[in-house]
């Protein structure tokens, strides 16, 4: 074999691996984003819709003695946080960290609770959530000194403060992360429900959930995001490493496995579900409701394959006639596409007779862009999953363009490590 051969066998492998680098650098970007980056307004639309339904702590927390506060953090984010104060007379305080991707008002019920004790309740919005400003979560290291911060705070506000920390998820993990660092005699004790034994394990299992790929993988590739990024390291944000060092007992509230729940209808299925009208079977659990007239009679029947379940059963009824009316209604507002491309791009037309909100049945994700009448318009997010769009009286022209987040930053990488590598194979073969 000559050296031309070794020299194209050479290139080609050099080439491929660039590109497979690059790919490899790509996918973890995306990753990383899709995981770390929030929309701190769309979790407090995702707020709406939970904190109106219960209505004892609803109607609590409107009567309470509220507070807005505010701090900055170690990094220069302002921080949000809700400080209710209905026992000015007690020192018992607890501080609440929410979830993932939710904020401090999805924390109303647990707070109730709190309340009905007789502590007074401080619940912050982690960073990129709520009111609180950022773009990133740290999934509970970055929260962590924001959470030391929101103590100090409060220790400086009420100085004989006996604190109780309570977190979920993310929450959770702030807590645990926070055990390990000097903490004021102040902080009693924590309980930590849901938490998760590291941010690369749970990241990996996300991976593998969603993907059926060893999350494994692509730890290194995210990882580098996340020095580069958020400015900490995967590896060393170890919550085993801080409870060893905990300055306060903690209560554990965990599931067998840390994992991420995803529902599905499976568990709707004929062998555990079986609904009757008039003694005859009859598929509710696709349509969703069922049309009954004067008479009729109805019976579900429950299989179960544990030895106790607790059920919650809600029956509603709805005027048929105003059911239809307002289906009519809504079908004479409706969006007619009249110009498709393809899932990209397309044009569509719509005519309402008032104000209002088009409801679509579009993914809220960041590619898209759309056009109102040739202007450019800031979609609505409904319930954080699909898109929305104001819209005045009159006929509207709507245009929807859509195009990859990272598309182009995984393009420049891709095209960097490419050009890196030419450029090093040049090298190389210009010293020969």
């Amino acid at each position: 074999m000559g050296k031309d051969s070794n020299h194209k066998i050479i290139k080609a492998a050099a080439a491929t691996a660039v590109t497979v680098t690059g790919a490899y650098a790509a996918t973890c970007y995306v990753i990383f984003n899709h995981i770390f980056e929030l929309d701190e307004e769309a979790s407090l639309f995702r707020t709406d819709n939970k904190f109106l339904n219960d209505d004892t702590s609803y109607e609590w927390f409107l009567s309470s003695r509220r507070h807005d506060d505010f701090t900055t953090s170690f990094d220069g984010l302002s921080l949000h946080a809700i400080r209710i104060e209905n026992h000015p007379e007690s020192n018992k305080w607890v501080i609440l960290g929410h979830p993932y991707k939710s904020s401090a008002l999805n924390m109303k019920k647990l707070a109730y609770e709190f309340d009905k004790k007789g502590y007074n309740v401080l619940i912050p919005d982690e960073r990129a959530c709520g009111l609180s400003k950022g773009k990133y979560t740290g999934l509970g290291w970055t929260e962590h000194y924001d959470l030391i911060n929101w103590i100090n705070l409060l220790i400086h506000m009420h100085p004989e403060a006996e604190i109780v920390l309570y977190g979920i998820s993310t929450g959770a993990n702030a807590i645990m992360n926070a055990s390990g660092d000097f903490m004021p005699k102040n902080v009693k004790c924590g309980i930590v429900d849901s938490g998760y034994v590291s941010q690369d394990a749970i990241i990996s299992k996300y991976i593998e959930q969603k993907t059926n790929v060893k999350g494994d993988l692509f730890l290194f590739g995210i990882n580098f995001y996340v020095k580069q990024i958020l400015h900490f390291s995967l590896v060393d944000a170890s919550p085993i490493h801080q409870l060893e060092n905990a300055h306060f007992p903690i209560l554990f509230m965990q599931a067998k496995n840390d994992e991420f729940i995803f529902l599905n209808n499976d568990n709707y299925s004929k062998n555990e579900y079986e609904f009757y009208l008039n003694d005859n079977i009859t598929e509710i659990q696709n349509k969703g409701f069922l049309l009954l007239h004067s008479g009729d009679k109805i019976k579900f029947k429950i299989t179960v394959d544990k030895k106790s379940y607790d059920y919650n059963i809600h029956l509603y009824s709805i005027n048929y006639n105003v059911y239809k009316e307002f289906v009519n209604n809504i079908n004479n507002k409706k969006m007619i596409v009249n110009n498709y491309d393809d899932d990209h791009h397309f044009t569509a037309k719509v005519n309402v007779k008032d104000d209002t909100l088009l409801y679509t049945s579009i993914a809220n994700d960041k590619g898209w862009k759309i056009y109102v009448d040739g202007t450019l318009t800031n979609p609505a997010s409904i319930y954080d999953a699909v898109i929305g769009l104001d819209l005045t009286e009159g006929e509207h022209l709507i245009e929807f363009k859509y195009f990859t987040p990272g598309l182009i930053e995984g393009l420049v990488i891709s095209g960097t490590s490419i050009l890196t590598g030419l450029i090093i194979l040049f090298i190389k073969r210009s010293k020969k």
